[in-house]
């Protein structure tokens, strides 16, 4: 019969959540495996692709303050990796002011904003299309540049994640899908193909997977999963300077009729711009699994943003890529995030984030997570984003 090994922590899931939980973990000398599905920094889950939008700006006033506590962890992750992780370009909105939509709505997170003293510049239309290049947009559109804004490079965050918990002598094991987890008495069971552990400090931050390994424990997340596309694009004209932008309209029939960009990553040779929708239809289930290829109508939507509104870039995009995202079924939730009551564990601790946009939030999603699995308390104020 095969050992059981037994860890201090172990961090289910080597996404960016999860290695942040590590490298926390790590960080204040607890014994802690990470068990990744699949090979470390794939792009076939939630962590994929090359950059994240960067924003302090909410339409709920405790996830700004949120957003402004975690550029304190960014420094720090920063300076301790030595890396540049974020770029202040700006976070430019923009759009119908009063449309409800799943980032948000404009005319609230201004007033947000001004609650928090958190500067900004309102803009009109013409003034969005004067100085940023975009063409045709309604005369009734307007929003804000927000200067803190911009991107995070994925996989630099990723990186340094990684060698931080490496450094701090956390055990990462890829290709190490995990079966089920199981209650014992004040320790939980993990199991794999390749071995099976104990711990009595969980972190589960699995992505779809979250859901079918926490239900041993009753917990019941009513989350949803899409593959996102992403279209790059090349400028028309030399080299183009857009803030990260997002364009709130009103919905069409068949979608959110959402979309949103970067322009050049800083870090990167080329000068390809991404520009995406943000859809949420066509739902993947258990028989509709990732192709890990766009869906002709999204890419067909967003060439005709480019083709409308966009005349910096070329009409057709140079290649395409998907992201899966996990959220929840209802937008006003935003996040499957907390400590879980474990039946019949006794006094194990099992902390999760399950689903949300969460990339902005990665520094101190590990340090909550981390908190909850050594302590089952935190300081950082998440409470309305509970599990339960």
């Amino acid at each position: 019969m095969t050992e059981i090994q037994t860890y201090a922590a172990i961090v289910v899931g080597g996404g960016a959540v999860g290695l942040s939980a590590a490298r926390e973990l790590g960080r204040r000398g607890i014994h802690t495996l990470v068990l990744e599905a699949g090979p470390l920094f794939h792009d076939h889950a939630s962590s994929a692709g090359t950059e994240r939008h960067s924003r302090v700006q909410y339409s709920q006033e405790d996830l700004s303050r949120l957003a402004l506590e975690t550029a304190a962890e960014w420094d720090r992750l920063e300076s301790e990796s030595g890396r540049r992780l974020r770029h202040r370009v700006g976070s430019l909105w923009f759009g119908d002011v009063d449309v409800d939509t799943n980032e948000g709505q404009i005319t609230s997170a201004a007033r947000v904003m001004d609650k928090l003293d958190i500067p900004y510049e309102w803009l009109t239309a013409r003034e969005i299309t004067d100085r940023f290049g975009f063409r045709d947009l309604p005369a009734d559109y307007a929003g804000f540049l927000q200067p803190d804004g911009g991107i995070v490079d994925v996989k630099a965050t990723l990186l340094a994640l990684y060698e931080l918990s490496i450094r701090s002598g956390v055990h990462v094991t890829p290709n190490a899908p995990v079966r089920s987890i199981e209650p014992e008495t004040d320790t939980v069971r993990v199991v794999t193909d390749s071995g099976t552990y104990r711990t009595s400090s969980l972190v589960v931050a699995a992505g779809p997977a979250t859901a079918r390994l926490l239900r041993p424990f009753g917990v019941d997340m009513d989350y949803r999963v899409f593959e996102m596309a992403n279209l790059s694009f090349v400028p028309s004209n030399g080299r183009v300077e857009l803030p990260f932008w997002f364009a709130f309209q009103q919905p069409t029939e068949r979608d959110t009729n959402l979309f949103y960009g970067f322009g050049p990553r800083p870090w990167a040779t080329d000068s390809a711009c991404r520009v995406a929708p943000m859809f949420e239809i066509d739902e993947i289930t258990a028989e509709t699994v990732p192709t890990l290829r766009p869906k002709a109508y999204d890419v067909d939507r967003v060439h005709d943003w480019v083709r409308t509104h966009m005349p910096m870039l070329e009409a057709r995009a140079v290649s395409a890529t998907t992201c899966l995202a996990v959220l929840p079924r209802d937008p006003a939730r935003q996040f499957y995030f907390g400590p879980v009551t474990a039946p019949g564990a006794g006094t194990a601790r099992i902390a999760t984030f399950a689903a949300g946009w969460g990339f902005k939030f990665v520094p101190i999603l590990g340090r909550v997570l981390a908190d909850w699995a050594c302590t089952g308390k935190t300081d950082v104020d998440v409470q309305r984003l509970s599990v339960s």
